[in-house]
Parts: C-alpha cells; structure tokens; sequence
C-alpha cells in the first residue's frame, strides 16, 4: 500500500514538471520567429504579410530552391533585376488593391532574398517602404487577409494559401499590425 502511494506522488511529480516546463516554453511561433528573425520588428511584421500565403514558415527555413522555384513558377522572375523591376511595379499599386499588390511586394521582396537574388536589406527596405500604406488602409491583419483572398477569387487563383491561415494567424498574435 506505501508502494502505491509513492508510485502515485511520483506521478503527479512528474505530471507537475512537465506542466510548468509547457507554461514556460513560449509557443513554436515564438520559437521560430526569435530564431529567424531576432528582434527585428520590421522582419517580424514582413513574416505577417509573408504569411498571408505561406502560415508560418519563413522563406529562410524553406530554402533557396523553394525560393527561386516559386519567384520562376508564379512571376517569371529569375534574377534581381527582375525581381527589384517586380516590386518597383508593384508598390506602385497597379491593380487598385492595395492588399492584393503590397502583400505581393513583400512575398517578391522575401522569395528574392531568400533565392539569393537580393539582399536582406535590400527586401526589408522594399517592406519598410509599403509597411505604412498597408497599415494606413486596413485596421487589422485579418481585414488585409480578407481583402488580398477577394482579389485571389476574383482573379480566379488557387487558394491553396489558406491551408496556411490557421499558422498566419498564430504569427498575427504575436505580431502587431501596428
């Protein structure tokens, strides 16, 4: 019968560990984002936009063959120049919809420097630089979800991407929209 008893205090012991340890060790969204992004707060809101279309996971941790396979697949672009020519195009807001070509600007900016053909810093001035109209036209990082997703089913794309809104909106609750 001590037995018993001791087997059942070592349990709850154990059961207590693993609980504090759990409510110590912040979500894997955290995780990743102090480990891919530091403290940068302006990579950090890139990674919101980014994850619009992608959840959570950065270009970095999907790779430079992922990267430039996607900017050549969807945007026909396979260098710098023409990624740089890309989001000039659009931060200029051709289509009228700012969700639809500045969430667009920032995707371009972070494939392109994930596939090496630009910079880091060349990509997060190319989102520094939308960061502002993006935040002046939508109150909240679901309503500029919403908005980019018409212009996705107007246009007559796959919206595959929101396989990976339940990630995006973990990354929206740590990163502010504003």
């Amino acid at each position: 019968m001590a037995n018993s008893w001791v087997w059942v205090g070592m349990m709850v012991l154990v059961l207590a560990i693993v609980s504090v340890m759990r409510l110590r060790q912040p979500p894997p969204v955290i995780q990743y984002m102090k480990s891919e992004d530091g403290d940068d707060a302006l990579k950090r809101w890139a990674r919101g936009c980014y994850s619009i279309l992608f959840g959570q996971a950065s270009p970095d941790r999907r790779g430079s063959g992922f990267c430039a396979t996607v900017l050549a697949d969807s945007w026909k672009i396979h260098s710098g120049d023409e990624a740089r020519a890309t989001i000039q195009r659009l931060r200029a807001i051709p289509s009228g919809h700012v969700a639809w070509d500045l969430v667009r600007v920032v995707v371009v900016a972070r494939l392109a420097a994930g596939a090496g053909f630009i910079s880091m810093v060349e990509a997060q001035a190319a989102v520094g630089g939308i960061q502002r109209g993006l935040q002046d036209n939508y109150p909240t990082w679901e309503q500029m979800a919403g908005e980019y997703d018409a212009m996705v089913r107007q246009k007559g794309f796959d919206d595959s991407h929101l396989e990976g809104r339940p990630a995006a909106r973990e990354v929206w609750k740590v990163v502010p929209f504003k």
